[in-house]
């Protein structure tokens, strides 16, 4: 999950897969910022092709963007929502 969400915002295309059945951390956080995720338990060796093949696709640079974009709101939106929470209970 970390190294999937690093590589996004860092605008580096990744085939994430999630090796716990149930969705864990990887298909909870990537599926709130609209990346798609993969299960380890009904992947083939061909949707691993044709996910990377994706992946460097040009048409991809939107899906990198667009989630990007989404990671950085939803941190910005958490780290006001954890200082507000401080605050209050400082005051």
């Amino acid at each position: 999950m970390h190294a999937s969400l690093l590589a996004i915002f860092h605008g580096v295309p990744v085939i994430a897969v999630d090796q716990i059945r149930g969705g864990a951390k990887v298909s909870r956080h990537l599926s709130k910022i609209g990346y798609p995720v993969y299960n380890a338990w009904t992947l083939e060796p061909e949707t691993i092709a044709a996910a990377l093949e994706s992946v460097q696709s040009d048409s991809f640079r939107t899906v990198i963007e667009t989630a990007r974009a989404e990671l950085i709101r939803q941190a910005r939106q958490s780290l006001e929502t954890a200082t507000t929470l401080i605050l209050d209970e400082l005051s």
